[in-house]
């Protein structure tokens, strides 16, 4: 299995082939041969965005016993929030709609950077880390940001926090042992 390195120096989104380590998933080269993880990703969130209309809040990467899978969170314009199980092949397994949530309007109407530009930012920052989650929220003071959760390969987690509006990285952290998240 060839991963494919993103370059720090350039900033590009080299398509962000996030073959997830196989260390971390423990997964073999041959399960993720056809499709990387990220085009996985976003074929999955093309998905849940053909089925419900709105902005996606959340994604997960998951390892299964059939591979990697995702679970994708969206919030419609009627302020309904959506949890869509995904495979990787970017087929939707299961829907269902989640109580309580947040609104819309204020969500969508921060953010000008859309969530595959912040993910190219955030994936250059720790070299050969792996995405393992994303969360899209707008702080008590009204900045929206993307929050991804990486998995480094010496053992760290980190968390990366690219604002929404101008596509900056605002904050990072990382620590060792288990995740926060």
């Amino acid at each position: 299995m060839q991963v494919k390195q993103i370059s720090r120096t350039t900033g590009l989104y080299t398509p962000l082939k996030l073959m997830l380590a196989g260390a971390l998933l423990g997964l073999s080269g041959s399960v993720l041969a056809s499709v990387s993880v990220d085009e996985g990703l976003n074929a999955c969130i093309q998905a849940a965005k053909q089925r419900h209309q709105g902005l996606v809040t959340q994604w997960d990467i998951n390892k299964g016993p059939a591979g990697v899978d995702f679970d994708i969170t969206m919030l419609t314009p009627d302020d309904t929030r959506w949890h869509v199980d995904c495979r990787g092949d970017g087929k939707i397994d299961e829907a269902k709609q989640l109580f309580g949530g947040a609104s819309y309007s204020i969500l969508s109407s921060r953010k000008t950077v859309n969530e595959m530009s912040a993910r190219a930012t955030a994936v250059g920052v720790y070299n050969n880390a792996t995405m393992v989650r994303m969360t899209y929220t707008v702080s008590g003071l009204g900045k929206a940001y993307y929050h991804y959760y990486l998995a480094t390969p010496d053992g760290r987690y980190a968390q990366i926090d690219v604002n929404a509006e101008s596509g900056q990285v605002d904050s990072t952290r990382s620590e060792r042992g288990s995740s926060w998240w």
